[in-house]
This record gives C-alpha cells, sequence and structure tokens, in this order.
C-alpha cells in the first residue's frame, strides 16, 4: 500500500480513553416559531446560514518546515486502522455526509453543491446544481439518489451514468420567500416514494393551511409527488438525524424548544396540532445534544452527539440507556453493519468503535496537527466503511494489528 508523507515524528491518534457518561449543556439555541411580521424580513441566502462545521477546514495540518514540524517522515497505511482516500476535492470544501448503494457506488455530500461518486475504482465530481452547502445524502438504490440542503433545495439524480450524474430539484418543502433561511440536515427513505427530511424548521403551506414545522414525507398531490403536512416544529425544532427501519417504524433525533433539548421518539399517530404525523418521545437521559441515529433492526438504535455521548435503546429496556464513551468529543454520524460491528465519527478526527461489548478509539493515518472533523460514515460491511469530514474521505478496511492511536 502506498505511503503518506507526514511530517515530524509523532503520529497522530484519535483521543485517549476516558469513560464518560454524557451528561451535559448544547451550546445549540433552540428557535422559537416566527411570527409572521417576522417572516416579512429579507431572507439570507442558505449560504448565509451556513454555521456549522460541513465548511470548516480549519483543522488543518503542519505546513513548511518549522519548529512544529521538523522532519518528514514516511508512514504507511498500514499502521493505521484508518486510511485517507485521493479525491482531487478540495480540502477547503468540507464534506457532510456518505452513502452507497454497494462497495462499488458510494456517494458524498459537502459544501458549494459538491458530490463525490465511487464506482470501486476512482472519484469523480458529479456537483449538484447549487452553491448551498448539501448537508446530507441518501438513495433508494443506485438509480434514485437525494442530496438535501434547505427546504427549497432538495436534489434528485438516476445515479451514475456514463462517468456523471446528473440533477434535477425536487419539489421544495417550502416557500422560503420572505423566510429566515434554515437547513435541512437529515434524509432517508424506506422506497422512493417514502422519503423523510427534517431539519431546522419553517413555515411550509399545505391545503389544510400553513404551519411551522420541521420534519416531512413524501406524498402525492394531485396525482403528482409533493410533501405531507409535517411534525410541530414548534416542540421539535430542529431534527438532526432519521432513521427506519421501514415505513412504519422511523426514528428522528435533534433539539426540542426554546431550550434547545435533545430528543430521541419514534414517528407515529397524528399531532394535534397540524394534523401532520405524531411524535413519540422517550427521554434520553442526556442533555448535550444528538445529531446522529442508527439501528441494526426495529427495536435496537443507537443515537450519538456532543460531548461523547451515546445512547442505546432497545424494546426491552424502552428506554434510551447510557452507555460509557472513550471520547468527551462532539460525535456527529454513526453506522454499522450489526449489532456488533458499530462506528460512530466526530470531531477533531474522532473515530470509535463498538465491538458488542465495548466502545474502543480507533486511528487515521493524519499527520500531526489534522485533526479534521468528521461529520458522516457509511460501509457496505464491515471492512468496507467510508468516513468524511472537513475536506476529507478516509476508509477502513479491515483490522490492522498493532494498529497506532488504537485501544484493543
Amino acid at each position: 500500500m502506498s505511503a503518506l508523507v507526514l511530517r515530524s515524528a509523532g503520529l497522530l491518534g484519535v483521543s485517549a480513553l476516558v469513560a464518560v457518561m454524557a451528561n451535559c449543556a448544547s451550546n445549540d439555541e433552540a428557535t422559537a416559531p416566527p411570527t409572521q411580521a417576522d417572516a416579512a424580513i429579507p431572507a439570507m441566502t442558505v449560504d448565509d446560514a451556513d454555521t456549522q462545521d460541513v465548511n470548516d477546514a480549519s483543522d488543518a495540518g503542519c505546513e513548511g518546515n518549522t519548529v512544529d514540524c521538523p522532519l518528514v517522515t514516511s508512514i504507511s497505511c498500514d499502521d493505521f486502522e484508518w486510511c485517507p482516500e485521493k479525491t482531487n476535492h478540495p480540502q477547503g470544501l468540507g464534506l457532510s455526509s456518505v452513502w452507497g448503494s454497494s462497495a462499488n457506488d458510494v456517494w458524498v455530500a459537502g459544501a458549494f453543491g459538491s458530490v463525490l461518486h465511487w464506482d470501486g475504482k476512482a472519484w469523480a465530481a458529479v456537483p449538484a446544481p447549487t452553491h448551498a452547502s448539501l448537508r446530507a445524502i441518501w438513495g433508494a438504490g443506485p438509480g434514485d439518489i437525494w442530496v438535501v440542503s434547505a427546504p427549497d433545495q432538495i436534489f434528485r439524480s438516476n445515479g451514475f451514468v456514463n462517468g456523471t450524474a446528473q440533477w434535477t430539484s425536487a419539489v421544495p418543502v417550502a416557500d422560503m420567500t420572505g423566510q429566515t433561511a434554515v437547513t435541512t440536515n437529515a434524509i432517508w427513505g424506506s422506497s422512493p416514494d417514502k422519503v423523510w427530511v427534517g431539519g431546522a424548521a419553517t413555515y411550509a403551506q399545505h391545503a389544510n393551511g400553513r404551519w411551522y414545522e420541521s420534519g416531512w414525507q413524501t406524498t402525492q398531490i394531485d396525482g403528482g409527488p409533493g410533501w405531507a403536512t409535517g411534525i410541530d416544529g414548534s416542540t421539535f425544532t430542529t431534527i438532526r438525524g432519521i432513521w427506519g427501519s421501514g415505513p412504519d417504524d422511523v426514528w428522528i433525533v435533534g433539539n426540542k424548544g426554546q431550550n434547545g433539548l435533545p430528543f430521541g421518539a419514534r414517528i407515529g399517530g397524528t399531532n394535534s396540532v397540524n394534523g401532520g404525523p405524531g411524535v413519540q418521545e422517550i427521554d434520553t437521559q442526556c442533555l448535550g445534544a444528538l445529531y446522529g441515529i442508527w439501528g441494526s433492526k426495529a427495536g435496537d438504535l443507537w443515537a450519538v452527539g456532543d460531548y461523547g455521548t451515546i445512547r442505546h435503546y432497545t424494546d426491552e429496556s424502552g428506554q434510551w440507556i447510557p452507555v460509557s464513551s472513550p471520547t468527551q468529543e462532539n460525535l456527529r454520524g454513526v453506522w454499522g453493519s450489526s449489532e456488533s460491528d458499530i462506528w460512530a465519527v466526530g470531531e477533531h478526527a474522532t473515530l470509535i468503535h463498538w465491538d458488542g461489548a465495548t466502545w474502543r478509539t480507533s486511528s487515521a493515518a493524519f499527520a500531526p496537527g489534522n485533526r479534521p472533523s468528521l461529520t458522516g460514515v457509511w460501509g457496505s460491511g464491515p471492512n468496507d466503511v467510508w468516513a468524511v469530514g472537513s475536506g476529507v474521505v478516509i476508509h477502513f478496511t479491515g483490522p490492522k494489528a498493532n494498529a497506532q492511536g488504537a485501544t484493543p
């Protein structure tokens, strides 16, 4: 395997093992529903609203022959569990989300409309027709790919064909004219016509009125595609993650209300505010924001968030159970191939793995001082896992004996 040229004799691993039970306040501020007068304020662009670290490439590595970086050492990726990929993507443009239909069909989305595709041999740039930051990517299959940025910035592709991808604008969730710009952070579906999106709450117009909402499912309206009346945004203010085992078992995580407290909830029933979907909230037993959610099956879910927070839900317990975490870094994404093979990623190059009994730290072959935030993770199997973040794509191809920076 090719070697990486790194500066300094020191090597970077991810955070040392620190067992914590995360239970601390979120830095996010929830937003109350704007008044009709507020809605008349000229809107910002979506890019103006980009305050998340999807655009952050400030955690750059060493530059030049300085005191902090005195040596050049050739290090093989064989010494680390994760290896950076050469994608030719500009390092200054953050990457936010990764999804694939197979080992040879992997998609990555990020800032400035960036979309990358892996066909098993090479990466290709296949940007969406927007300069906005794309927050999440998902597909119903290799021929139906979705990316989201904002309620009026949703794009769809028929897949990677003849070396490229063509994108079309999907029906917007809401008309953002005169509204404060907000982000759409999450997407998940059980089929091409059963797709959920969620993000920061905004006003959306439906046949039964104009409502303040934060999550929506596709539906048929007058014989064409549209969006059904959504989740009440005055309570569930910001949705950050969506996962389901099927169309009737869909879960969301995010922040709620004026105080911005986290929630982890199952969608079901009808709410009394706008007649849209109801939400069965289950106590997360934490105060830190939750960002990522994934399940191995119905009734077995994991959620991760700020300050290394990890929560595990099972139908048997009926609640979110705190799980000891090996990091205090903010976690941003979670994915697994089974209930005993789960990865979570986060800020400052944090990579941790669950083996069915314990979470442990992992390592990536980054230069000393280069600790990019990681925001998304997905794999086709236990030995083919991808993670993305601040201008980087890294790849895990299986355990490596005596890997540096990893705990056993």
